[in-house]
């Protein structure tokens, strides 16, 4: 809805947040691997680590 969005890029422990431009904005480390990532229609983030 905020025109940004969340990505998991090549099995890394970081998720990044672009803007609508494709910069990237914001970065986190969840400290594991990420094997996958959603988000719900409430803006709930939820995220698979191996």
């Amino acid at each position: 809805m905020d025109d940004k969005c969340w990505a998991a890029c090549g099995w890394t422990s970081e998720v990044l947040l672009f803007g609508r431009f494709g910069h990237s904005n914001r970065t986190k480390s969840l400290g594991r691997d990420v094997d996958c990532l959603a988000i719900d229609s409430d803006g709930n983030a939820y995220v698979s680590c191996g």
